[in-house]
């Protein structure tokens, strides 16, 4: 007859309420009840031992290499991934089984297996989380981008506008200064035709009217005035 203990890792206390679609709905003590029937009918004990801390775990391992435990049914749980302790207590406790040291050699290596998958696993899940956060920045960043080249085309249109206006402007100016320069012009004709005006006027005048202004225009520059101006001549009377 031989000593069987199976060990149980955290959380397997849940088994039958946990996540049944996955687990199942059998729990810890229906499975360790169908161990220890399989084990008296075989004829070897059995016992069993759950624990959500790593360190009763390591526990029972030491106590297991000293109470004649020939053989252990482990499920370690989350631990089966991330405790080295556990690990180096198998281990430890098989030293002296080489058939045991051999199985647990395969277990070992599917355990360091499980590790790197788990560890994959993890790194697979961070890579996902800076993917999304970086998918965000990128969608609030082509938000940003698409606000810019909407500005950029009101810009765009404004300039334009601008210069339009400009131009408009531009032109109103070369025709202020073209009329600018025809006013200038045409003083500069009056003034040119303002002596033949005059010339005009005399002739009009007899002898009598003519002598007359003359005598005006002498007195007054004799004075220092300045001399009569066109309508100072007497206009001639029709008819004469």
């Amino acid at each position: 007859m031989a000593s069987i203990l199976a060990l149980h890792g955290p959380n397997l206390n849940l088994l039958g309420s946990r996540e049944p679609h996955i687990y199942g709905h059998d729990t810890l003590d229906d499975i360790n009840s169908r161990l220890a029937t399989q084990c008296a009918a075989a004829g070897h004990e059995f016992h069993a031992m759950q624990s959500n801390a790593e360190a009763e775990l390591i526990e029972r391992l030491h106590t297991a290499r000293e109470d004649g435990t020939a053989f252990m049914i482990v499920n370690f749980g989350g631990f089966t991934h991330t405790s080295i302790a556990l690990r180096d207590a198998i281990l430890a406790g098989a030293s002296d089984t080489p058939e045991a040291r051999v199985t647990l050699e395969n277990l070992v290596v599917l355990q360091d297996t499980l590790n790197t998958h788990s560890a994959d696993v993890d790194v697979a899940r961070k890579n996902l989380g800076q993917l999304l956060t970086l998918e965000e920045s990128l969608r609030n960043r082509s938000d940003d981008i698409a606000d810019a080249v909407e500005a950029l085309e009101v810009l765009t249109d404004l300039q334009l506008d601008i210069r339009e206006h400009v131009e408009t402007l531009g032109g109103m100016r070369r025709d202020l200064m073209e009329v600018v320069l025809l006013e200038s012009n045409v003083v500069r004709v009056v003034r040119m035709l303002e002596p033949l005006t005059e010339l005009a006027r005399l002739r009009r005048l007899n002898g009598d009217e003519i002598r007359a202004a003359a005598r005006s225009i002498s007195s007054q520059r004799s004075a220092g005035k300045q001399p009569p101006t066109r309508r100072a001549i007497p206009e001639p009377v029709p008819g004469e």
